[in-house]
């Protein structure tokens, strides 16, 4: 609760959460991918794949959604989620 003043804005507290998992991940092993928030800004926060995929990458990951139809039923999906994170390597 001391990190960021109560008046910061959404960009600087998407900063600092991206400093404390940058320096978690680091911290671990596992690295950190060299990529500015430009280029974060310009891959964009999420990819559309029709009919029924979204990719929302991340530095250090990505989540992945999909929904597909479930048999028959009209009134219900199946929807699956997908996370993947990087990991420091094996000692």
């Amino acid at each position: 609760m001391t990190e960021m003043s109560p008046s910061g804005n959404q960009f600087e507290v998407l900063g600092k959460a991206m400093q404390f998992q940058r320096e978690a991940a680091i911290a671990e092993g596992a690295g950190w991918p060299d990529i500015s928030f430009e280029q974060l800004g310009r891959a964009g926060a999420d990819w559309h794949v029709f009919p029924n995929l979204v990719f929302l990458p991340y530095p250090d990951g990505a989540l992945f959604y999909r929904a597909r139809p479930d048999g028959d039923n009209p009134d219900s999906c199946i929807y699956d989620i997908w996370s993947l994170q990087r990991f420091a390597p094996r000692r």
